[in-house]
């Protein structure tokens, strides 16, 4: 049987690896983010206070990522419902400003992975 884990955690503790970070695996459920995984790199600062914790999606970039490629609809239905809280001082509070950040992303999205399929086919 294939589990989640088994699936995600070579690709975290690899990432983890790389960047010397912690790294989380979440995923969206009810207009927040949900942590289910991580792996901690030996950089990090961190522990799993947060493992199986949830989280606002606006506040960090994993739920930035997530939001970015939701349809326009849904983030406006997660935003209604929980709004944009300041959870720092840095935090994006205005739906204009949250979307213009969530286009970039989806435009540096899309050019990374063209860029990396273009790499993959070259091999």
């Amino acid at each position: 049987m294939v589990t989640l884990t088994g699936v995600v955690t070579p690709y975290l503790q690899r990432l983890a690896e790389d960047t010397g970070e912690t790294v989380w695996f979440l995923i969206e459920e009810y207009g927040v983010g949900v942590y289910l995984e991580h792996a901690a790199g030996k950089a990090t600062h961190q522990n799993s206070t947060f493992h199986r914790g949830r989280s606002y999606l606006d506040c960090h970039a994993g739920g930035k990522a997530i939001l970015a490629h939701l349809l326009a609809e849904r983030v406006t239905v997660i935003i209604d419902t929980h709004g944009l809280p300041a959870m720092t001082e840095n935090t994006i509070t205005s739906r204009s400003a949250l979307s213009d950040e969530l286009d970039g992303l989806v435009s540096k999205s899309t050019l990374r992975t063209i860029a990396s399929n273009s790499r993959v086919l070259k091999q």
